[in-house]
């Protein structure tokens, strides 16, 4: 049997590379298909180890990436105070984008963590020439995004609508939202991969933050009487 610190590594390697595995469905079907057969194949921990290593390193190498060294949790990584020198100095690599006019990109690998609410992707930071942040993307799998929903609704302000998706959450104006965060179930789940069972993408505008108040600060909305039930 593994062991559990093994089964963890195994399976923050499993979602660091889900992101960009799914860029390629044949790639996507050897590695769960692998993913699956080591976790039942009774081989020894270090063999299993290897052949986990070698499932990482190449789906880190479409993304281009190293998977990071550390874990960041989701509330310290999704925040709009951060600084350029803050990110560089957090993450094992970080690599530059192209933003909108003005704006410098910095992405990076997140892992946040091992409990199934934690969140494997590519989160990207956007910064101003004041070199503050103005927009935040994350792209990513869960294995159950209640954690990151309820980060969106009562740090963020978003709101919830009716979507034939597994969660749909909009920032901003009523009329015209500019941040979402979309969830769907992937298109094939396992019980040997549950880190990896919802794909979330993220996108926050620091425009959108500032004018909406979270959840918990709106004043209660009080129906008409005649609405009530006494």
């Amino acid at each position: 049997m593994f062991s559990r610190p093994l089964l963890l590594t195994a399976a923050l390697v499993a979602a660091v590379g889900v992101p960009y595995v799914l860029l390629d469905e044949k790639l996507a079907a050897g590695a769960k298909e692998k993913f699956a057969s080591l976790v039942g194949s009774g081989k020894s921990e270090a063999a299993a180890g290897a052949d986990l290593a070698a499932i990482g390193q190449k789906a880190q190498g479409i993304a281009g990436a190293a998977a990071p060294s550390a874990t960041v949790a989701l509330e310290e990584a999704i925040r709009f105070d951060v600084t350029p020198e803050w990110v560089t100095g957090r993450f094992t690599r970080v690599s530059t984008v192209v933003g909108e006019a003005n704006e410098l990109g910095l992405r990076v690998i997140l892992v946040s963590g091992t409990e199934l609410s934690d969140v494997a992707g590519s989160l990207t930071y956007y910064f101003d020439p004041q070199h503050q942040v103005q927009r935040i993307t994350l792209t990513g799998v869960t294995g159950d995004d209640s954690r990151l929903a309820a980060l969106a609704t009562q740090k963020f302000g978003m709101r919830p609508t009716e979507t034939t998706d597994r969660g749909l959450y909009y920032g901003g104006d009523v009329n015209v939202p500019t941040s979402s965060l979309r969830v769907k179930t992937l298109p094939v789940v396992t019980a040997e991969a549950p880190y990896a069972r919802v794909q979330v993408d993220l996108d926050i505008r620091r425009s959108d933050v500032t004018k909406i108040k979270p959840e918990a600060e709106r004043p209660a909305k009080v129906l008409p009487s005649a609405y009530r039930r006494w």
